[in-house]
């Protein structure tokens, strides 16, 4: 997936397929009837019931199946908010979201200078890309409490053309600072967030022989902000 470039013009805002709506009728018989339409009164869902294995194994597939249907809509809902506009909605306590290059700056400065790492995530309202690892990224959050997340949205005016001057070129992108420095810089989309999860590995100190074969992770120079 190619990642969009953040000197592109604001483009109209791309959208997620609304969830289809199930709907169902009663026949002229049932009306009046409480719980006429129960699940458990209607012959199908009775024939549903008996082919249904009550095996331990055969419940617990079911109920990681509904798990994954469950996830893939809440990524379809995050994905859906981050084009409208709405990605700061439900962030992790250690993310935040900057407005202006000053606060950039202050919050780069005041997070890292103390050892912490602080991950800087570049999108834009207009990147479908950036929309779809919105929920995967926030997981990751959550996952790392000791880590801080900045969000910088390049839709801002000022911010797209001061992160410019930091060498981001394109988006999804990403700037891990420490200790006031900038240690590594990359691009990552949804596809590649296994990249991510090794960056901050790495960048905490915690070392695994099975991230190795991961590649397109570019660590920056050395050197001041």
């Amino acid at each position: 997936m190619r990642s969009a470039s953040v000197t592109m013009p604001s483009a109209r805002v791309a959208q997620v397929p609304a969830r289809s709506v199930a709907s169902f009728s009663c026949s002229r018989a049932s009306i009046g009837r409480p719980n006429s339409v129960s699940a458990a009164a209607t012959p199908e869902a009775t024939t549903v019931e008996a082919f249904l294995s009550p095996h331990p194994d055969a419940i617990r597939r079911r109920r990681e199946a509904e798990a994954r249907q469950q996830k893939r809509l809440l990524e379809k809902e995050e994905t859906q908010r981050s084009l409208q506009g709405d990605s700061a909605a439900d962030m992790a306590s250690n993310m935040l979201q900057v407005h202006t290059p000053a606060e950039f700056e202050f919050r780069v400065q005041s997070y890292s200078s103390n050892g912490q790492l602080v991950v800087v995530h570049f999108k834009g309202k207009w990147c479908a890309a950036c929309a779809r690892m919105q929920y995967k990224l926030k997981q990751t959050a959550k996952q790392n409490p000791d880590v801080v997340f900045i969000v910088v949205d390049l839709s801002n005016d000022g911010l797209c053309q001061h992160c410019s001057g930091l060498g981001v070129e394109n988006i999804p992108y990403f700037h891990f600072y420490r200790d006031g420095e900038l240690v590594s810089r990359f691009s990552c989309n949804l596809e590649k967030i296994d990249i991510l999860r090794y960056q901050i590995l790495s960048h905490s100190g915690i070392s695994d022989a099975g991230w190795q074969s991961l590649t397109n992770v570019v660590a920056a120079p050395s050197g001041a902000i």
